[in-house]
């Protein structure tokens, strides 16, 4: 069982779990919806509504460009297997996970740059 266990900590496996938890945070909006729904609060303020869907629109920022950085990890063990095999997990994972953040956070920035233009 131990041998098993530690098969599952690989970098392809650690990148599921982190967008995963991105997941997580991107369906936390359907209860602010449900939320809003239920209280029969059908329009409020686009700056109120950005203040909401911060974190949830953030999670699905980095989960979606999480999935194309599982893909180019796929890719590149299938090509590459031998140094696949040798790349350290404290280098690949910043490597990998950082532009994710980058892109969710740019993505977030511009938002709320326009947001404030209005």
């Amino acid at each position: 069982m131990n041998h098993f266990c530690r098969r599952l900590h690989g970098p392809c496996n650690v990148l599921i779990a982190v967008e995963a938890f991105c997941e997580i945070l991107h369906q936390s909006a359907h209860v602010i919806m449900a939320y809003f729904m239920f209280t029969e609060q059908y329009l409020i303020p686009a700056g109120r509504c950005f203040h909401f869907q911060l974190i949830p629109s953030f999670g699905m920022n980095v989960g979606t460009f999480l999935n194309l950085s599982i893909g180019i990890d796929r890719i590149f063990s299938i090509i590459f297997p031998f140094f696949y095999s040798n790349v350290s997990r404290l280098v690949y994972l910043p490597v990998t996970t950082i532009p994710a953040l980058c892109y969710g956070a740019a993505i977030m920035l511009a938002t709320y740059a326009l947001l404030d233009e209005q």
